[in-house]
């Protein structure tokens, strides 16, 4: 229980908080785009600064993967970085869609932005198979076994013709260390 669990809720708003959670929940679900930014700066002052976080994060990794694969993620996650502070959960994950964006869409990644990204953004992508070319590279230097295992075994089972092609999203953008062999892009030409 929190400190702050005596606390009054706002007019309006469940005095229990799993209640305002899911309420928080719901209202971030239905936003209109115009509103959302609003909406979430009135989340994050709930009376539980905790359940206001935890209601905003999740609407963070659901709205994110709703941008994942358009030009309005960038600055969607730049008014979002700003409105959650430069120290928050939030904003680390909202930095690591970024990544995943850039390696998903081809862009320009680096090995150590990956390889120091978080397990969350690891397992997701060596799971997912969004981006074949960073599966070397997670096989190698993944931060979990799991991860390094399922890099690996997606590798194995990957046909020589993925292997030399790849999806044309990852194939249009290469990691910035791949002249070092690590990165996108180290597995071409077999």
């Amino acid at each position: 229980m929190s400190a702050d669990h005596h606390l009054p809720a706002p007019a309006g708003l469940p005095a229990d908080e799993h209640e305002r959670y899911a309420h928080y929940l719901r209202l971030l679900a239905d936003v209109p785009e115009a509103e959302e930014f609003a909406l979430v700066a009135a989340v994050l002052r709930d009376v539980g600064p905790a359940i206001g976080r935890a209601a905003v994060e999740f609407h963070v990794d659901l709205r994110a993967a709703e941008l994942l694969r358009t030009p309005e993620l960038a600055d969607w996650a730049a008014a979002m970085s700003e409105l959650l502070g430069p120290d928050s959960f939030g904003h680390r994950r909202i930095r690591e869609w970024l990544l995943r964006a850039a390696v998903t869409r081809g862009e320009e990644w680096s090995a150590d932005d990956l390889t120091s990204a978080s397990v969350w953004l690891q397992l997701a992508l060596a799971e997912s198979g969004e981006c074949p070319e960073v599966l070397p590279l997670l096989a190698e230097a993944g931060r979990s076994r799991r991860i390094r295992n399922i890099a690996a075994a997606r590798l194995r089972r990957r046909p020589d013709r993925v292997r030399a092609s790849g999806p044309p999203a990852c194939n249009q953008g290469r990691g910035q260390d791949q002249d070092q062999g690590r990165g996108q892009g180290q597995d071409q030409g077999r």
